[in-house]
């Protein structure tokens, strides 16, 4: 899924350049540099790594080195810019706000690129964001889903995924929706589990409220670090109130740490419901086997793909 959305991602970009005048191409300058910026090492390297790929595909399709039908691919560049190529300039955030508002400063000041694409998790989008901001280039953002964002009243920021309080509210739908189905679905008491940065913040958030709105009682709501060594005191807390259901926000480690010491606690409640993250990242059921079953999760895609 996050390899498709890439692909789209990058698509919707160069679809937006190609219609803004301010980018004259020609003999002198027959490609067109975007930025991305990923998380390429640290905690959410294996993520970041694998929409490198996702954005490299992207950008062989555009310039007519693959052959695919994705719409708005091109067959030798982008015809409406002369049939100039994307050039992809990758810098590495490290899942760090200061590095990432950093590398992004360096893209456009160094590389001079023209637009910035990225970068995953929602803290160092909100950094790096701001730079492309001052300097009054587009940023497009695909995947971090913290509300705030887009509240913020930028010019230049562009997001291609719903926020989390949309998706909130699909997840508390869809709990609704089951038990008025199926009357073995009883849904009475609810635990909130995030990660303690802006998007398992914004998250929690927003699914409290959601909850609330439908009158399920948020019996926990658990903040934990980010990128936590061992989840054994908290686990422990989840269990102990008795959830029907809990609702979890988690990145990669996190998420293979909770669900691994869920088990050795025997935590079982009637459904784990995630907000996808390390729970569509291809490492967790590579990581866990059958042990990744029963745990559902929201994520985006296209229907056109």
């Amino acid at each position: 899924m996050k390899r498709s959305f890439g692909i789209g991602s990058i698509c919707v970009l160069v679809a937006t350049l190609a219609a803004s005048a301010p980018l004259p191409v020609t003999a002198d300058a027959p490609e067109v540099v975007i930025g991305s910026i990923l998380p390429l090492t640290g905690g959410l390297a294996t993520t970041g790594q694998n929409l490198k790929i996702a954005q490299e595909l992207a950008r062989d399709l555009i310039n007519g080195h693959v052959s695919y039908p994705v719409t708005m691919v091109g067959r030798s560049g982008l015809p409406r810019l002369g049939h100039a190529r994307i050039k992809l300039v990758f810098a590495d955030s490290q899942g760090n706000p200061s590095q990432a508002k950093t590398v992004a400063e360096q893209l456009v000041t160094q590389e001079h690129v023209v637009a910035l694409v990225g970068t995953y998790a929602s803290a160092t989008t909100a950094t790096a964001s701001q730079v492309a901001e001052q300097y009054g280039i587009p940023f497009l953002n695909p995947d971090s889903s913290s509300p705030t964002l887009t509240e913020r009243g930028f010019k230049t920021f562009f997001r291609t995924t719903p926020h989390d309080g949309t998706f909130s509210e699909n997840l508390l739908q869809f709990v609704t929706d089951l038990a008025k189905q199926d009357k073995n679905v009883k849904v009475k008491r609810v635990a909130i589990v995030n990660e303690n940065t802006l998007f398992g913040t914004g998250a929690a958030d927003t699914e409290d409220a959601a909850a609330k709105r439908r009158n399920y009682e948020v019996a926990l709501r658990m903040p934990y670090a980010a990128n936590a060594s061992e989840v054994q005191s908290e686990v422990q807390k989840i269990k102990s109130a008795g959830v029907d259901v809990i609702f979890q926000s988690s990145y990669l480690n996190d998420a293979l740490l909770f669900m691994k010491t869920y088990k050795q606690q025997g935590v079982s409640p009637q459904a784990i419901i995630a907000q996808d993250a390390g729970f569509i990242d291809p490492g967790f059921v590579k990581n866990l086997g059958k042990d990744a079953n029963f745990a559902f999760t929201r994520d985006t895609f296209s229907l056109n793909i």
